[in-house]
């Protein structure tokens, strides 16, 4: 498999601004939800609430590089996508995997 004429990749400071983005993003949106539900909800509907933020929030990274726009709202701002080598989207499955990885290598004190 050959790259794609034109292909580059993004450096460090490039993908630490986006995922900066997107963690302020993830955060914002949570804590508004969050404040939102134990202001105005019960208990139990509460802890719904919370279970849905925690889906939502461990699903944004790998739902939004396998959709059309190849990337999060974060990557978008600095203008970087994420891409097959023929410059195709990413399968769901090949996403999620990307994320589980990124979890092991995080949980290994980042040496991947």
């Amino acid at each position: 498999m050959s790259e794609p004429t034109g292909t580059q990749y993004a450096g460090f400071w490039a993908r630490f601004l986006a995922f900066l983005a997107d963690s302020a993003i993830v955060f914002l949106v949570s804590t508004a939800l969050l404040i939102g539900a134990a202001l105005t909800l019960g208990n139990q509907a509460l802890m719904l609430v919370e279970i849905f933020v925690l889906a939502a929030a461990l699903l944004y990274w790998p739902v939004l590089h396998a959709s059309g726009v190849q990337g999060t709202f974060g990557k978008a701002i600095v203008g970087l996508k994420v891409a097959r080598f023929d410059g195709g989207r990413i399968s769901i499955f090949r996403s999620v995997w990307r994320e589980l990885a990124k979890i092991l290598s995080a949980a290994t004190f980042m040496l991947g």
